[in-house]
């Protein structure tokens, strides 16, 4: 029989998982993709610890004024800056960004006109610092200490259902029939 203790830990264990997951199932089956902001480029409007919510969208539907995420080979990074000018030349677009917060614009981009390109639909302040942390120095020792904790405690139930005598033994028939087999 369960006590409330461990019925209490079960479902408060249920409820992190799905408070966790959840966010980023819902985001996925919506067609979204989840970022982390971790810079202050774009601050005021996008802070370190937001979340931006981006949908994959043909480079060639994108204005100026967008907030689109791409990989910055200068930074050696991914980010998230607001598109400051496109030009076009033949089939590709020459786009430039800049954080908002950035006195100076980005070096220029060149994307293909048919390619897709996350572009931030909405900025969910704050969550990401629990995941900042999870990712950084304090969310390793916390996972360490979990996984610790996890296996002391499967040790301990595995230590407390062996049997203590061999009174506790169950016997095993000497005699086995063999499958499909005759005597």
């Amino acid at each position: 029989m369960k006590t409330n203790t461990q019925r209490a830990g079960r479902i408060f264990s249920i409820a992190l998982v799905v408070l966790t997951l959840l966010p980023t199932v819902l985001a996925t089956l919506l067609g979204f993709h989840l970022s982390v902001v971790t810079s202050g480029s774009m601050r005021p409007t996008i802070k370190p610890g937001d979340v931006v919510l981006t949908k994959y969208e043909s480079v060639g539907s994108l204005k100026t004024g967008e907030v689109i995420l791409y990989y910055n080979t200068k930074l050696g990074t991914e980010v998230a800056h607001r598109i400051a000018d496109i030009q076009v030349k033949s089939d590709q677009l020459v786009i430039t960004t800049k954080g908002d917060a950035n006195p100076v614009a980005d070096t220029p981009v060149i994307f293909n006109q048919s390619m897709p390109i996350p572009v931030a639909k909405m900025v969910l302040p704050k969550i990401g610092y629990v995941l900042i942390n999870l990712t950084g120095k304090l969310g390793r020792y916390a996972f360490a200490l979990f996984a610790i904790l996890a296996i002391g405690n499967l040790t301990y139930r595995s230590m407390k259902s062996k049997p203590k005598n061999e009174n506790e033994i169950q016997s095993v028939p000497e005699e086995t029939t063999l499958l499909g087999g005759g005597s």
